[in-house]
């Protein structure tokens, strides 16, 4: 019943009265992510939150034990740099697979990727918000470490 009104409404308010066309484009927008998936991209992306939280809290609530930590975590920053690249390149190439699905494009035909493996948007968030994640919780502890002056563990 609900299905039907929508559908309705769709092709009333965007297709002119055509509901096949209507139907066809409310399912093409329908991407089917798994529940798999999408408990993991949450857990993923929630971790990546408080991580964020608390890396914001102790850069700019916790006062220093020393005047010089800005310059010792910039000197480490090009391999938060270059890790931070790797991250965005796996959220960029999930964001663009998503948007060659939504057109109809054969993105496996044009880069020539094996057709027996297909990987799909989801499982390269899921994969970007796993590195994330980890990349947060090495540039917290490595800010909290300088910030506060903790020696390294022998």
């Amino acid at each position: 019943m609900l299905t039907r009104d929508l559908i309705l409404f769709y092709s009333k308010a965007f297709t002119r009265d055509n509901i096949p066309l209507a139907r066809k484009l409310l399912n093409k927008q329908n991407n089917r992510i798994s529940a798999h998936d999408a408990v993991q991209i949450s857990f993923w992306s929630g971790m990546c939150l408080m991580l964020l939280i608390v890396l914001v809290y102790i850069i700019v609530l916790c006062e220093a034990q020393r005047d010089d930590w800005i310059q010792e975590i910039g000197s480490s920053s090009p391999i938060y740099y270059c890790t931070a690249i790797i991250t965005y390149i796996v959220f960029a190439t999930g964001f663009c697979i998503q948007v060659f699905k939504s057109h109809s494009i054969n993105y496996t035909f044009i880069f020539e990727v094996d057709h027996s493996y297909k990987l799909n948007q989801y499982q390269l968030y899921k994969s970007a918000f796993m590195m994330l994640t980890i990349w947060l919780f090495c540039l917290t502890g490595h800010v909290a470490k300088v910030k506060f002056d903790v020696a390294a563990i022998d």
